[in-house]
């Protein structure tokens, strides 16, 4: 990757390193609660799945 030392550079690839951040920890989040939810309550929550 090549450097960039314009101050619009910069900002572009801090904006685009806080949205991976926040993705990061709501995947995180997200597989945790159903972790939690698929061993305490003894089903799998899966929005990918139909429930017909």
């Amino acid at each position: 990757m090549t450097e960039c030392f314009s101050a619009r550079c910069q900002q572009d690839r801090r904006i685009v390193r806080r949205e991976f951040n926040k993705w990061t920890k709501n995947l995180l989040f997200q597989i945790g609660l159903e972790t939690i939810t698929k061993n305490h309550f003894g089903f799998d929550v899966n929005i990918f799945n139909r429930a017909d």
